[in-house]
């Protein structure tokens, strides 16, 4: 599974939490809250491959992510508060909530990526005054908190925000939101962690094999349409979201 996470991470760029959640929660059985917490490890072994890459090539945009940072390491502590304590609150039950979420929010992170592209070309024909750093700082408090409680959006969400946002290049923004992910993603490792919610043997197991997936994945993308298969993972996302949340809700239904 993690070798598997990892080749269409590498192809495509995309997935990370998004591919990795429905696949513990389906195919190990995961309750989704260990699930959640598991994917926070997992995900930052692979967005480190990335970020290395990012940082050689020149293409992260540094004010940028300490705007985004400054809002969303608070803003993650704050989500992974509102999930440990829902579970303290609500017990098993918030399993069910939690899942029925992260389904809305994984259709919504589909949906997104397919608009990012065209998004993406219309930003760089727009002109723009200088985006307030305080805007960034908002923005990354907002994201930070959803990424906090539910792994989800560390790619979709923070791209979709910069591309509203900001006038520069699709390179230095999406090597800027793995560099933000990779510190969120690393603090919410930590902080469930903590509270004993993370299997890092598990996530162990999946970098094993995620990151020479990731390393093969990279070296296929000049051989394979980027665009074909961004889409084929966005609707494999789409379908998991749609999934999730009907058997969230089910659940919750006593049905």
């Amino acid at each position: 599974m993690g070798a598997a996470l990892g080749l269409l991470t590498g192809l495509t760029g995309a997935g990370g939490a998004a591919l990795a959640l429905p696949g513990m929660i389906y195919l190990l059985g995961l309750p989704t809250v260990i699930a959640v917490a598991t994917t926070f490890p997992f995900t930052a072994m692979m967005k480190a491959v990335g970020a290395v890459q990012h940082v050689w090539q020149g293409s992260i945009h540094w004010r940028t992510t300490a705007d985004l940072l400054v809002g969303s390491f608070p803003g993650t502590l704050g989500g992974i508060f509102l999930t440990s304590f829902l579970l303290g609150r609500f017990g098993e039950a918030f399993n069910d909530w939690l899942k029925l979420a992260i389904g809305l929010l994984l259709v919504g992170s589909a949906t997104a990526s397919f608009l990012t592209r065209r998004a993406g070309d219309a930003s760089l024909r727009r002109e723009r005054t200088a985006t307030p750093r305080s805007h960034g700082v908002i923005a990354g408090a907002l994201c930070g908190v959803v990424i906090g409680a539910t792994s989800v959006g560390g790619g979709s969400l923070l791209i979709v925000a910069m591309l509203m946002m900001y006038h520069i290049s699709p390179a230095k923004i999406v090597g800027s939101s793995i560099a933000v992910s990779l510190v969120l993603m690393i603090l919410g490792t930590v902080g469930f962690w903590q509270q004993g919610l993370a299997d890092l043997t598990l996530a162990g197991h999946l970098t094993i094999g995620g990151i020479p997936g990731v390393i093969l994945g990279s070296s296929l993308t000049l051989r394979m349409s980027p665009v074909l298969l961004e889409r084929a993972v966005a609707l494999a996302i789409l379908v998991s979201g749609i999934s999730l949340a009907i058997q969230g809700s089910l659940s919750l239904s006593g049905a």
